[in-house]
């Protein structure tokens, strides 16, 4: 992917940018999330209480939708293609709070 030290300026800022370029590129969804969630929790010997939604674990979720359009998705190379949709976020839920929009204080879930 993108998202490496030597991409530290961009031009993946985010491993939700990263995700879209994998879905652009032909990968399914659940194939691509799971690269950014169970797979690293997995290699740092975490796969219990991270990348997961089991009893037990830390629970923690960012709530994605679709966004249909243009966006151009660039690589570190400078090639630019453009996808017809991507996944933005739009809520996080951390430490049993849900978090929704920039300037939105959290609240707690029940």
């Amino acid at each position: 992917s993108d998202l490496h030290t030597g991409s530290i300026n961009g031009p993946s800022y985010s491993l939700l940018t990263t995700v879209n370029k994998f879905i652009h590129l032909g990968m399914p969804l659940e194939e691509a999330l799971g690269k950014v969630t169970v797979r690293p929790a997995q290699v740092i010997g975490m796969a219990d209480r991270l990348g997961t939604l089991a009893p037990g674990s830390y629970g923690d979720a960012v709530v994605l939708g679709k966004e249909q359009g243009a966006f151009e998705l660039v690589d570190c190379h400078g090639q630019v293609r453009t996808a017809r949709e991507r996944l933005t976020p739009r809520a996080v839920i951390k430490g049993g709070r849900l978090y929704k929009g920039p300037t939105m204080p959290g609240r707690h879930l029940h």
